[in-house]
């Protein structure tokens, strides 16, 4: 129960952190942050065992999985009368 509860108020603010960097340092670099957490999520959950410890890498992976989870969900800058505005697509697909 834990690892869900901290797995879901960890995506809540994994989004609005995704938005944010989107917006700061652009597509690329929130894609790399996504990827990159949901490697080190995969590493961790390899090494949980049934111990302490294993219990608090397990939490981590739950936390981290979060941050991995907004890449499905990217904006992606649509051009429209000139101006430019955001949209969230689903799996980076732009509208045609």
């Amino acid at each position: 129960a834990l690892t869900m509860s901290v797995f879901s108020v960890g995506l809540i603010f994994a989004k609005i952190l995704a938005g944010v960097i989107y917006d700061k340092c652009g597509l690329r670099t929130a894609v790399n942050m996504c990827l990159i957490a949901d490697i080190v999520s995969k590493l961790l959950i390899v090494i949980v065992t049934v111990t302490a410890t294993g219990k608090v890498l397990a939490v981590a992976q739950s936390a981290l999985k979060a941050v991995a989870m907004p890449i499905e969900t990217v904006m992606v800058y649509e051009n429209q009368n000139g101006k430019r505005k955001k949209y969230a697509r689903y799996w980076l697909r732009e509208k045609a």
